[in-house]
């Protein structure tokens, strides 16, 4: 009898700090949230910190959404460039000119991808008073550095190289 109601007990704790624990999370909720709801709306630079108009707003809205239509199709150029280029990566009979070629064409769609994103964040600063502008350029001089920092940061641990293979010493 013991054995059985400790076994109800124990199942019903579960149960409940499962349900407990699957809740949803409620809106603003902090940093658990995924990282595409916390940069929505700040995918350049977070408009609290730049302190934007209504209007600056729906331009850079309005921009952001043009952005994101040219981008897509070249980021789906770039995937299927990239799985051509692991296909003749196992091919036996791919020539390295082949490689060679595949890579041009990954390295060129991506130089058209970042030329078509420092044209849009010129477009957005050209939007922005002197004051907001110098936030803005600030956030640009720091933030590659800053975010690779972070990433060798999250990435060091003890026998991995930043691959996360075992390093050979």
């Amino acid at each position: 009898m013991k054995r059985t109601l400790i076994t109800y007990l124990t199942l019903s704790l579960f149960i409940l700090t499962g349900s407990l624990l699957a809740q949803p999370r409620q809106a603003g909720a902090g940093p658990m949230q995924p990282p595409m709801k916390q940069m929505m709306g700040q995918r350049i630079l977070g408009t609290k910190m730049l302190g934007l108009t209504a209007d600056q707003q729906k331009k850079v809205d309005a921009l952001r959404l043009d952005f994101q239509k040219k981008m897509l199709p070249l980021r789906d150029e770039v995937r299927a460039l990239q799985n051509s280029y692991k296909l003749l990566i196992i091919d036996d009979k791919a020539s390295e000119g082949k490689l060679k070629a595949q890579l041009q064409k990954i390295s060129a769609k991506r130089q058209e991808m970042a030329l078509l994103r420092a044209k849009h964040m010129r477009e957005v600063r050209s939007l922005l008073t002197d004051e907001q502008k110098i936030k803005f350029d600030q956030h640009i001089l720091s933030s590659k550095k800053d975010a690779f920092k972070k990433h060798v940061k999250r990435n060091k641990r003890p026998g991995r190289s930043m691959m996360g293979r075992q390093s050979r010493k």
